[in-house]
């Protein structure tokens, strides 16, 4: 092979292994031509790449694009993609071709992993198994939820001791209470635990997509002044305010699908003047002091108020880290790695400490009642509304980007997007 050869080998290899989260390396020797050709068409379904390489090019390729550290020895075939499909590519053969092909090292999503870590990522569901997954639990009824704590409420009738449920679901709003989370609504149900005989502790059952920055840190400070522990269990989605909010609970339960973080603000500001001069309407206001740009979406933003909001965005998201940090018991160094909007499952969070637990709503309530070393108990439910799904569908964007437009109408078709609105501008 001449340089010529060995330098286009390396470019070519540059380029897919930059732009591809996952690389795994395995031991191929025993295959014959035709496994390796129902390898390649495996793989090929699922848009994942398979070659054999020279450990020697494999090596200045990965180096050249900051992803060194596999110990390559012996002959290798490389299989590369997003973490999914490579994974579940790799795995999945080795389990039928056990004895002629073996997974030797990895590296995903920026550092070297172990085989046994490729073989777990290889079980999670793909993105169309997740989004089925999904609707079938945002299709199903409220009642269920309804029927399994009545169960666990009957079930536990006869004992003194309680512990409380409430069912925060839907956007964190300031109107709307009874499709969205508002600090009104949370007051009146924090209010009917106060007729609550020898409550022992709260569990937020939190499922929203995030809101409203004013009313979620307002809820957050009314939920920090009660007396009895907080527990959280996260439905499919506890993002964003939904997770500002769960930084209230001692405990942090989420599914292994949940979707849960977006740690982060976004800010919308509605502005229609060049709209105006489309439509040749003239329009002329009057306002003393600065500022007076802001509360006119028929004028173009100043530079000075730009900052100002831009200073208001990152005070909030200040907070909000401040809030995650003394919860999670971490640095903003470690947080700011994990947070800048990011999305994730329940199964990541726990790896990354944004959850405490993997498990269900009776799971929760079962671990605050050991911690409690409560024998007998009783389970109250206090609020239940309406499935996140049916509440999704009644955001509103008309002065909204194309863009993040885009992004909202993801999460409404159940893809994995998640926005933080900025507390005061109505939509």
């Amino acid at each position: 092979m001449t340089r010529n050869e060995k330098s286009e080998i390396i470019s070519k290899l540059e380029a897919e292994f930059k732009e591809n989260e996952a690389i795994i390396v395995c031991d191929y020797r025993g295959l014959s031509t035709k496994k390796l050709e129902a390898l390649r068409d495996a793989a090929r379904v699922l848009n994942v790449k398979v070659q054999i390489v020279k450990n020697t090019l494999a090596n200045i390729a990965l180096n050249n694009v900051e992803k060194s550290g596999m110990v390559l020895k012996d002959t290798n075939i490389f299989i590369w993609g997003d973490q999914l499909s490579a994974t579940k590519v790799a795995a999945k053969f080795e389990e039928t071709n056990s004895e002629l092909f073996k997974i030797k090292t990895a590296h995903i999503d920026g550092e070297v992993a172990s085989v046994e870590k490729v073989k777990a990522l290889s079980k999670m569901p793909s993105r169309d198994e997740l989004l089925a997954m999904l609707l079938q639990v945002w299709n199903a009824p409220i009642q269920n939820f309804t029927i399994g704590l009545n169960a666990l409420k009957e079930k536990k009738e006869k004992s003194k001791d309680t512990i409380a449920v409430i069912n925060l679901e839907g956007v964190i709003d300031v109107k709307n209470p009874n499709k969205n989370i508002t600090y009104e609504n949370v007051c009146e149900k924090l209010e009917e635990l106060k007729e609550i005989k020898n409550l022992k502790g709260l569990v937020l059952r939190i499922n929203s997509p995030g809101g409203s920055a004013l009313v979620s840190e307002k809820i957050y400070k009314k939920l920090k002044k009660l007396t009895v522990p907080i527990y959280v269990s996260m439905g499919d989605v506890c993002a964003s305010g939904g997770y500002y909010i769960a930084t209230t609970g001692k405990k942090l339960f989420a599914n292994n699908f949940t979707l849960t973080g977006s740690i982060g603000v976004v800010m919308m500001y509605p502005e229609v003047a060049g709209t105006m001069k489309k439509l040749d309407v003239n329009l002329e206001g009057f306002g003393k002091g600065a500022g007076f740009d802001m509360l006119n979406p028929f004028e173009k933003l100043g530079e000075d108020s730009k900052e100002k909001l831009i200073h208001n965005m990152n005070e909030v998201y200040s907070e909000f880290k401040e809030h995650v940090m003394v919860a999670r018991g971490m640095n903003d160094e470690e947080l700011e790695k994990i947070a800048q909007g990011r999305v994730w499952l329940g199964s990541e969070a726990k790896n990354i400490n944004l959850v405490d637990e993997i498990g269900t709503l009776e799971d929760c309530i079962k671990s605050m009642a050991n911690d409690l070393k409560l024998d007998k108990y009783k389970v109250q439910i206090v609020e239940l509304t309406q499935t996140l799904k049916e509440t999704l569908s009644d955001i509103k964007m008309p002065f909204v980007s194309e863009k993040i437009r885009e992004k909202v109408e993801f999460l409404q078709g159940n893809i994995n997007q998640v926005l933080y609105y900025e507390s005061d501008i109505e939509l």
